[in-house]
């Protein structure tokens, strides 16, 4: 038996590149029975599990580790976590610190709103399971040229000094930070790797569907808009779509192409080029139609 309804969590996850932009406060949530009662709880929610500063030596797994652990010792069964479409959310404009007491505190949150949605969850049987994948052909970026970015480091490395000197806001700094590791990176894709050789890059993307209920396992980090758009359009197919991100594979980043002609930090490191987010929104919908 296998039911699924969505709850919301607004204090988590916003977008990091402008936290008045869009966002997912979706929390889908799925829950599994068997003859002898539950067996699984799924949930997913699209937000960078990145509470804890780079700076961070300490093995974890930040606030979903902690609400996975609440959500184990309250229902007794096992809860499975998925990343979404969270290529351009994080926690940088929400969390209230960067230590354990905060991942506890945001994992609470999540935590208590899966509790709340499956406690109103009413399972049905289910008689039909299917898995189908796709090959998508996604075009990859021209990067631009050595000087050009060497210069764009070093302004970053400036406005990042500035604002330390300044003593910004900590999300301030964090994007400053990113912006030089952004072109760094971008740096370290001209010189080491063999990008340049290549005009596209081949990813599996796979759907499985149980019932009215699917997961939709996508091997890098989907932007949101792009992430609403595929859920959107599944639910105009009745069926509850969880986006897993980071599955079968890595590719990177899959920003819009709005990212691109801002030239931020994701963009700059990403592989894929600006039109790979919605070549991989039509080959979904494709995947859905079945």
């Amino acid at each position: 038996r296998v039911g699924t309804l969505i709850g919301r969590v607004e204090e988590i996850g916003k977008n990091r590149r402008n936290p008045a932009d869009i966002s997912d406060p979706d929390v889908t949530t799925t829950l599994i029975e068997g003859a002898h009662g539950p067996l699984s709880i799924l949930y997913s929610y699209a937000c960078h599990p990145t509470v804890l500063h780079q700076d961070n030596r300490l093995i974890s797994a930040d606030f979903p580790g902690r609400s996975n652990l609440q959500l184990e010792r309250t229902l007794k069964t096992l809860p499975i976590y998925m990343t979404g479409a969270a290529g351009d959310i994080s926690t940088r404009y929400t969390r209230r610190d960067t230590n354990f007491q905060e991942v506890e505190r945001l994992g609470s949150i999540l935590a208590g709103e899966v509790l709340k949605i499956a406690n109103k969850i009413v399972p049905k049987d289910v008689s039909c399971m299917s898995i189908e994948s796709k090959r998508v052909q996604l075009p990859v970026k021209r990067l631009p040229p050595l000087e050009e970015t060497q210069n764009k480091l070093n302004d970053a490395k400036q406005h990042l000094a500035q604002l330390r000197n300044q003593q910004a806001p900590p999300a301030q700094i964090k994007t400053a930070e990113t912006q030089l590791e952004g072109a760094q990176m971008t740096i370290n894709l001209l010189k080491k790797s063999k990008i340049t050789e290549l005009k596209s890059i081949e990813i599996e993307i796979q759907l499985l569907t149980i019932g009215d209920t699917g997961v939709l396992a996508i091997p890098g980090e989907l932007f949101v808009q792009p992430g609403n758009y595929i859920k959107e359009y599944a639910q105009s197919k009745n069926l509850h779509l969880h986006i897993c991100c980071y599955a079968n594979g890595y590719i990177g980043y899959i920003p819009t192409k709005e990212a691109f002609e801002d030239s931020d930090y994701e963009s700059s490191v990403a592989i894929v080029g600006p039109q790979a987010a919605s070549i991989l929104v039509e080959a979904t919908k494709d995947l859905i139609e079945g």
